[in-house]
């Protein structure tokens, strides 16, 4: 081959390398390619509310995304509340009454039957502040089809039991009475029931559980005032 031609083809192989080269540098930094989004495929489907098992439901409850970060409605503790905060109160225990069993049933057949198996309600959260003294007193709700969406509580209350309610607008005056009963019977010193301080939209459909330490020396509620509850 002459010098010239041999120059040619070593420069066209040269040339023709460097484009290749430089399409693969492109493509391999600048290409696009179709993977899969690994957030999408760990993400799990939106399901409806349902609640743990701790008799007639089974399924474990979801936590509704409407629900933000927290605006608590319950007071820290002052120095002669903590002083009082070893005594116990004597709670009634309304399970026998005439007026609960009634409610019961008549939740029963208009609330609970109409609930899909092992699902908890979404018209209503209760939120609850969890407390150790409680023990699982809250989450006797659960079986009454209720969705516990459960909080931590700062370390100066935590030795503190739960003694207060707070609803919001939307929540009916029975749903208040059978939660305030439920957890009286349970055992809690329900010592105040009453609107939510905050209007967020969230709240308007919920009923808040824990601890206002302002509470601590007023009497636990009679069965008869949660009773007659007016809101």
């Amino acid at each position: 081959m002459e010098p010239e031609h041999r120059y040619r083809f070593i420069s066209y192989s040269l040339f023709l390398a460097s484009t290749f080269l430089i399409l693969f540098v492109l493509d391999r930094f600048f290409g696009f390619h179709y993977a899969p989004d690994e957030h999408r495929l760990n993400q799990k489907p939106k399901v409806e509310s349902s609640v743990k098992s701790h008799g007639e439901t089974a399924e474990p409850a979801t936590k509704p995304e409407t629900i933000p970060e927290d605006q608590p409605e319950f007071e820290s503790p002052t120095e002669d509340a903590e002083k009082e905060a070893k005594e116990t109160s004597e709670v009634q225990s309304p399970s026998n009454s005439d007026f609960f069993q009634t409610l019961k049933a008549n939740y029963q057949a208009e609330v609970l039957s109409q609930l899909p198996p092992n699902k908890a309600r979404t018209d209503i959260v209760i939120r609850y502040y969890q407390h150790a003294p409680d023990g699982n007193s809250a989450y006797a709700l659960q079986k009454l089809g209720f969705y516990i969406h459960e909080r931590p509580v700062d370390p100066e209350l935590a030795n503190y039991q739960s003694n207060a309610i707070y609803f919001g607008e939307n929540v009916k005056l029975e749903d208040i009475q059978i939660v305030g009963l439920t957890l009286l019977s349970e055992g809690l010193p329900v010592k105040l029931i009453k609107p939510s301080r905050f209007g967020d939209s969230w709240k308007s459909n919920s009923i808040e559980i824990g601890t206002d330490t302002t509470l601590i020396n007023q009497p636990t509620l009679t069965f008869s005032e949660i009773e007659n509850l007016a809101i």
